[in-house]
């Protein structure tokens, strides 16, 4: 006599291929680590691309006002100079102009001012690391740089990285280039 042995296995297998969600919280995370390395490449990058372009129009604004004043001797006491700068059409491209006020492309003031033989150009609203890039790299044509009205005056150049971190410690600062 044959006796029917029960077999427990079912007749089809279901297969799960649902992810887990531990598989999930990875694959999370290591879009977070991604999307976080892609911004900091990115305000790395445009926080170079700021310092250059106002680099090069802050030596523009420095030849043009050396030009206007070539042959006058003197820049003026104590005197604005953006109206005249204004008017010459001195002012890069990538600052605007707003009657007599002129704003670069970080929106901040920028104020040119005349003292005798001298002549200073204000920048406000500096961020501190376009702060430090800038006084690092702008070693020529100036006589002075300063940081903050109350600033200590750095007449030697080039500006280390290591002083110019030290001198822009502000979130936003104030910087005054002397020629």
């Amino acid at each position: 006599m044959k006796t029917k042995v029960s077999s427990n296995k079912p007749l089809f297998v279901i297969r799960q291929r649902a992810v887990t969600l531990m598989e999930l919280i990875a694959s999370v995370a290591i879009m977070a680590i991604l999307v976080v390395g892609a911004l900091t490449l990115y305000s790395s990058a445009q926080s170079g691309s700021n310092t250059t372009q106002l680099l090069r129009d802050l030596t523009g604004v420095s030849a043009a006002t050396k030009s206007l004043f070539a042959g006058q001797g003197s820049y003026g006491t104590t005197a604005a100079l953006n109206a005249t700068l204004i008017a010459s059409k001195a002012i890069p491209s990538s600052w605007t102009v707003s009657g007599s006020t002129v704003t670069h492309q970080l929106n901040g003031a920028v104020t040119v001012t005349g003292n005798a033989a001298n002549f200073t150009i204000q920048l406000d609203a500096i961020p501190q690391d376009v702060c430090v890039k800038l006084l690092s790299n702008s070693s020529t044509g100036w006589s002075k740089v300063k940081v903050g009205a109350a600033g200590t005056e750095q007449t030697v150049f080039p500006i280390s990285p290591v002083s110019a971190s030290t001198l822009c410690s502000g979130a936003t600062n104030s910087v005054y280039f002397t020629s």
